[in-house]
């Protein structure tokens, strides 16, 4: 999640999942798990 896969077999940076990926780091650090991280994405429409 966060990367694509280009023509030539390169890690290219998929912004969508990029900026989720980023949210869920930003819940974790804050010292919340799996829980609150599932319910701040649900609350803003990304489905876990």
């Amino acid at each position: 999640m966060g990367y694509d896969v280009d023509n030539d077999g390169k890690y290219v940076i998929n912004k969508k999942e990029a900026f989720i990926v980023r949210k869920i780091y930003e819940i974790f650090l804050r010292g919340y798990g799996y829980g609150k991280i599932a319910e701040e994405l649900n609350n803003h429409g990304s489905r876990t």
